[in-house]
């Protein structure tokens, strides 16, 4: 009897201890992976509209009804609507949809398939650690003509 009202109390300082060097960790890594989760998801969706549009204002049009042949045309109006796209997909009214640092749109060209290719990143701050962890997608559309 005795020994047992000595280990009395030691269950709460076990669980204490648990909770401290497991339960708090893993909070954290759900918190976390659930928030880079989703900034992840937003981001690959704004890439991903940003290159469509790109494809779809890429294509010389006056070109391709001369000559039948397909090509990229004026490759700066493309980049521009890919990026305002991507901004307007990122901060809806105005207002960012995420707690980011920053976030960045690349738009490269290629000719030889007639592809636009997106890459973004951006940088998201962690909220248990103090540091911040870069996100990059990528998107890649052929290039066609709009109904319009």
């Amino acid at each position: 009897m005795q020994a047992r009202r000595s280990e009395r109390g030691q269950s709460l300082a076990m669980v204490a201890a648990f909770m401290l060097f497991v339960g708090l960790p893993l909070f954290a890594l759900i918190i976390d992976g659930t928030r880079l989760y989703r900034v992840r998801s937003l981001l690959q969706v704004a890439t991903d509209a940003a290159c469509e549009d790109a494809a779809v204002t890429a294509p010389d049009f006056e070109h391709y009804k001369l000559t039948g042949e397909t090509r990229l045309g004026n490759i700066y109006e493309a980049k521009a609507n890919a990026a305002l796209t991507f901004q307007q997909t990122l901060t809806p009214g105005g207002v960012v949809a995420l707690d980011v640092e920053s976030f960045s749109l690349l738009v490269t060209p290629d000719y030889a398939t007639n592809c636009m290719n997106c890459t973004s990143s951006v940088d998201v701050p962690l909220i248990f650690l103090p540091t911040s962890i870069t996100l990059r997608t990528t998107s890649t559309s052929m290039i066609r003509f709009s109904s319009d």
